[in-house]
């Protein structure tokens, strides 16, 4: 497997909320930032307790996670590989060598209950469920 992670910064604000506007498209999210208010949300994350990896192919930064490291367990905020290159074991390949680079052995994240794909992905990864976050917004 040819995937390396690249550590991103506040510089890479702009393609990183790309990157997060597909995610929550990609996952039915119901957050109505846009791109403007994503880039300034990514740069905070970044100046605080997050870090960011891209996943790089031959290349091409073809995903990203954000990860709260002063959490514990660790918190998984973001994991995304961009539609074209998911079902390679691209995925799963970043997971094992984030938690080998940050030593993460201890684990949280959130999946949207209708991103079942992300679900099963997670499961393979050998995640456990185990909390179910319930949401009301009004006037949908």
């Amino acid at each position: 497997m040819n995937l390396v992670l690249e550590k991103a910064t506040v510089n890479d604000s702009d393609y990183l909320a790309c990157l997060n506007k597909m995610l929550i498209d990609d996952g039915g999210s119901i957050n109505s930032m846009n791109i403007d208010e994503l880039k300034t949300r990514m740069k905070q994350f970044l100046l605080s307790t997050y870090l960011a990896y891209f996943f790089v192919v031959d290349g091409i930064r073809i995903g990203y996670a954000l990860i709260n490291i002063e959490r514990h367990p660790f918190f998984i905020r973001h994991f995304y590989v961009i539609k074209e290159y998911r079902r390679k074991g691209y995925g799963t390949e970043a997971f094992k060598q984030i938690t080998k680079v940050l030593k993460m052995t201890d684990i949280d994240l959130k999946v949207l209950v209708q991103n079942e794909i992300g679900y099963k992905f997670w499961i393979s990864c050998g995640l456990i469920p185990y909390d179910v976050t319930m949401h009301y917004r009004e006037n949908r």
